[in-house]
């Protein structure tokens, strides 16, 4: 049976999870629910006689010029993950799944965080790859993992003031239609010094954080 390419279908996500988890074994935070729902995109898969054997995301995304230029509507293909246990059929993947977001109606492709092995694909379907570009880490869903990767130990240390108030918040506010959570004053504990804290340590996390979402639209 050919490589069949398709667009996401909710009843293969544990399968594609573990996918994400199994053949990116460098970034197993990809296999992640929490980031996989996060992430704002097209997502295809490939598949094998009915098994889940490749999946790409694409995230539109309008890139405007600050000189006039007419703005360009650009295709992000990110998390391309494939089983390679099959050479064959590895490859019948990839070339499924790259050319279903390359005929993306309106939009010109462009990929993010070409590892080596994959860079002669791309070049032979006559994209370009640059080495200059800022890197791209979008694919953390936590402020603190992508602080960690920066090697930020000291603004991650910060995010701890923010602790109280995401445990307060989700007890008293979020969770008030239980009865067992509902607000009970002698919890809380919060300062005014805690808050600004907080607020402070959101701040400069932010700062760093939206270097991370310029793909994003």
């Amino acid at each position: 049976m050919d490589t069949e390419i398709v667009p996401f279908d909710p009843k293969y996500l544990t399968e594609t999870l573990t996918l994400l988890r199994t053949w990116s074994p460098d970034h197993p935070e990809l296999g992640e629910k929490s980031l996989y729902d996060w992430q704002r995109c097209t997502r295809y898969l490939a598949l094998q006689d009915g098994r889940v054997v490749g999946h790409i995301g694409q995230i539109e995304h309008e890139f405007r010029y600050a000189n006039g230029h007419p703005p360009v509507k650009i295709g992000w293909g990110i998390t391309l993950v494939l089983d390679t246990s099959n050479d064959d059929v590895r490859k019948a993947a990839g070339r499924g799944l790259l050319k279903a977001c390359e005929d993306a109606r309106g939009l010109k492709y462009a990929a993010v965080g070409v590892v080596p092995a994959i860079e002669p694909a791309y070049l032979r379907r006559g994209h370009q790859i640059r080495r200059d570009a800022n890197n791209y880490y979008a694919r953390f869903f936590r402020p603190a993992k992508a602080l960690a990767y920066w090697k930020k130990p000291t603004l991650l240390a910060q995010l701890d003031a923010c602790n109280e108030v995401c445990d307060r918040a989700s007890d008293h506010i979020a969770h008030t239609g239980n009865p067992a959570r509902r607000p009970r004053f002698a919890d809380w504990h919060l300062t005014e010094t805690d808050l600004t804290n907080a607020h402070q340590a959101i701040c400069k996390v932010t700062s760093v954080w939206y270097s991370f979402l310029g793909a994003f639209p």
